[in-house]
C-alpha cells in the first residue's frame, strides 16, 4: 500500500476523531473556534482590499465593532511577533508576505497559524495549541467556514 493510499484511508478516521473531540468542547469554545476561523477567513479573503474592508466585512458578517477588530488584530500581531504601531500595520505585514510570492500552501499554513492564534485569543486561552494540534482548526474550516463550491 502506498503512503498516499494509507493517508487517504487514515484521514477520514482522524477527521471523525477530531469531530468527536470538537463535540465534547463547551459551546463557548465551539463558538470561539468558529468565530476565530471566520475572522481568519475574512483576513484571508479581504487582505488585498485592506484594513478598512476587513473592519467592514467583520462588522457585517460577525457583528464585530471596529474596536473589537483592532483588539483582535493587535493581539494577533503580538502573538505572531509582528511589531506594529497601529492595528492596520498587521494587514500591511501580511500583505507583504503575500506580495513576496507566498504560495497557496504557504497561505494555508499562514491561515492555520492566524486562525489558531485567534482561537487562543478569542477563548482567552481556554483552547490551547495542543488542542488545536488535534486538527480542530482544519475541522472547523472544513465544516463551518470553507466556501461551498
Amino acid at each position: 500500500m502506498s503512503l498516499k493510499t494509507f493517508l487517504e484511508k487514515l484521514l477520514p478516521f482522524l477527521f471523525n476523531a477530531v469531530e468527536r473531540a470538537y463535540d465534547q468542547l463547551p459551546q463557548s469554545e465551539k463558538d470561539a473556534l468558529v468565530k476565530s476561523g471566520q475572522f481568519g477567513q475574512i483576513i484571508k479573503t479581504e487582505l488585498t482590499n485592506g484594513y478598512n474592508a476587513i473592519v467592514k466585512v467583520s462588522a457585517d458578517k460577525l457583528g464585530l465593532k471596529p474596536a473589537e477588530v483592532d483588539l483582535l488584530l493587535t493581539s494577533l500581531a503580538k502573538e505572531m511577533s509582528i511589531n506594529i504601531s497601529k492595528p492596520s500595520d498587521i494587514i500591511d505585514a501580511l500583505q507583504s508576505k503575500v506580495n513576496a510570492g507566498l504560495t497557496n500552501s504557504g497561505w494555508d499554513s499562514l491561515w492555520t497559524t492566524i486562525s489558531g492564534q485567534l482561537a487562543i485569543i478569542v477563548t482567552g486561552g481556554s483552547v490551547s495549541w495542543p488542542t488545536l494540534a488535534l486538527g480542530l482548526i482544519e475541522f472547523v474550516y472544513q465544516k463551518f467556514i470553507q466556501p461551498k463550491a
